[in-house]
């Protein structure tokens, strides 16, 4: 966390924030009680694999909800989401962008082979969310901005390089 704080911490106050109130992710835990099968959500928390599903799950659809919100783009509905193949993406100045989230001390993970620019979103807590910037391409192709890490994915450390939307605005 020290070093993701020393790379971003001065700047965190400048990065634009959505919250979200727990009655906003009743859609969202309707919509993963059904993927699963399972008559109600008190049957998914007995389960710690079901709870991390609907965890992760969650922060991927809000991320993403949140910076369809600050770019003023019109997001696909929750009830045409795929769990099983959703992989949250934008298209900003022409170009498409994935979203990428982690928690807040966390830098993001990345695909190994992923090939898009990405949106870095920082989860704060499950209902608030920082919005931190988008990468070129340039810095996704430059090898010194990430580690690969044990499970081969690209751990991207040049966050402090990412392009921070309120400079735009």
């Amino acid at each position: 966390m020290k070093e993701f704080l020393l790379k971003i911490g001065s700047k965190l106050r400048t990065f634009h924030t959505e919250k979200f109130s727990k009655y906003q992710t009743k859609e969202i835990d309707e919509l993963i009680v059904s993927h699963l099968g399972l008559s109600d959500l008190g049957k998914l928390r007995d389960k710690f694999e079901g709870e991390s599903f609907r965890l992760n799950k969650t922060k991927m659809i809000l991320s993403y909800l949140s910076v369809c919100s600050y770019l003023k783009i019109k997001p696909i509905s929750l009830l045409k989401i795929d769990l099983d193949n959703f992989k949250p993406e934008v298209e900003y100045k022409n170009q498409k962008f994935r979203i990428i989230c982690s928690d807040f001390g966390s830098f993001p993970a990345l695909e190994k082979d992923l090939k898009l620019p990405f949106i870095y979103v920082v989860c704060r807590s499950v209902l608030d969310y920082k919005i931190i910037g988008y990468s070129s391409g340039n810095l996704l192709k430059n090898p010194k901005s990430y580690q690969i890490d044990n499970l081969n994915r690209k751990i991207f450390k040049s966050i402090e390089m990412l392009n921070n939307f309120s400079d735009e605005k």
